[in-house]
């Protein structure tokens, strides 16, 4: 009897597939969020201050957390984006997915994504957090992935 593909590790395929969880409102940071309007049938992005540019942030967050622990170490990336004064900061919660190589041990892993605009410093920071997060994140973050986005590209926006 023939039970479907297996990968090196004895795990099959396609396990553990949740469907996304999104969430299009801004994280609020430090009881402040900075977001603009864009108006109707607007296609250009808003004006940003000098020396701002788009980021996306993608988040491998430990699978053994339950949702309060996950939103607990989510915050303080988010407390880190506001300490640099990012602004249309988005949060897109993907789930709990599995992982094409295990990392860290693990096989699983929820994936968060942020998009935001921020200083030309602000990816240094992240890189320098996610080598050293704290005592209270500690080990807590699979992979932290900073991509900067193309100028020419419009920022994601809320439908």
């Amino acid at each position: 009897m023939t039970r479907g593909p297996r990968s090196l590790f004895g795990r099959r395929f396609n396990r553990g597939y949740h469907s996304p969880r999104v969430t299009l409102e801004p994280p609020v940071v430090d009881n402040q969020v900075d977001t603009q309007e864009m108006p109707d049938g607007a296609d250009k992005a808003p004006e940003l201050p000098n020396g701002y540019r788009y980021y996306e942030t993608m988040l491998l967050v430990q699978p053994k957390l339950n949702e309060m622990e996950k939103d607990i170490q989510l915050s303080y990336f988010e407390k880190l984006l506001g300490r640099h004064k990012a602004v249309n900061v988005m949060k897109l919660d993907r789930g709990k997915h599995t992982l094409a190589y295990p990392m860290k041990k693990f096989f699983e892993a929820y994936f968060v994504l942020y998009s935001f605009a921020g200083p030309t410093a602000l990816p240094g920071a992240i890189q320098k957090w996610q080598q050293n997060p704290g005592i209270e994140s500690e080990g807590q973050f699979l992979r932290v992935n900073v991509m900067k986005q193309e100028p020419g590209v419009s920022p994601p926006r809320c439908n």
